[in-house]
């Protein structure tokens, strides 16, 4: 199983870190919210310790879904809300 480094806030919004062996950079957030800490970033860490690459979670991750509206993809939301 891959082992992650991260970062993230616990409950009382202090600053913690750590790391986990785990098998999905998924099973990493739900570990992390069992725990009641919000992650912030984390890495993967390579066979010499060091990270592959650090990922802020306000970026598309892997297994993330874009959610397409089709037709309203362009109409401005006021727009929508008029018509209902």
């Amino acid at each position: 199983m891959p082992v992650y480094a991260y970062k993230g806030l616990n409950a009382k919004g202090k600053a913690t870190s750590g790391v986990i062996d785990t098998e999905s950079p998924r099973t990493l957030q739900n570990d992390l919210r069992n725990r009641q800490i919000f992650l912030t970033e984390y890495s993967e860490q390579t066979a010499q310790g060091k990270a592959a690459a650090v990922v802020a979670t306000g970026q598309k991750q892997q297994g993330s879904r874009d959610i397409n509206f089709g037709f309203m993809n362009n109409i401005p939301l006021t727009t929508v809300s008029e018509m209902t």
